[in-house]
């Protein structure tokens, strides 16, 4: 499944571009009007902090050939799994329209699918840098995502 963007209106597609019905979206298990385009990236702050002026590139870009993303429903899950007890982290929130040519979500291993980036992130989708905050428990601040 890719995901499109005709004109303000976002939408499910599928692989051939055909856009999705809202019942076939509901049928895969999102909610219609999920705010798709609030895509997520934590960044290592010292590798963000190395960013060129015009793109950010994270180090596993040269191994794995893409950029992990998540959803906001998928942030809490990707920290805990990932990155439990790191304080060097920076959440950025990034304009979904930049990457419409490059994004593409991709099944994890579990069935669920993470949106990954083929290419670069430039500076200038970057809507939003945030530390990372965690509540009494350990568990990511959802509130401010």
């Amino acid at each position: 499944m890719v995901l499109s963007i005709e004109s303000d209106i976002r939408c499910w597609g599928d692989a051939d571009g055909r856009a999705k019905s809202r019942a076939e979206v509901r049928a895969e298990g999102f909610a219609v009007g999920q705010p798709l385009n609030r895509l997520l990236h934590l960044a290592v702050a010292a590798e963000l902090a190395a960013a060129s002026e015009i793109d950010y590139v994270p180090r596993s870009f040269a191994t794995e050939g893409f950029i992990h993303c998540c959803w906001p429903i998928q942030l809490a899950g990707v920290v805990e799994r990932y990155y439990q007890g790191r304080d060097d982290l920076v959440l950025l929130t990034l304009d979904l329209g930049a990457f419409i040519k490059t994004l593409v979500e991709e099944d994890s291993g579990n069935g669920e699918l993470f949106p990954h980036v083929y290419g670069h992130i430039p500076l200038s989708a970057v809507n939003k840098r945030s530390a990372l905050l965690l509540d009494s428990a350990g568990k990511v601040d959802l509130s401010r995502v």
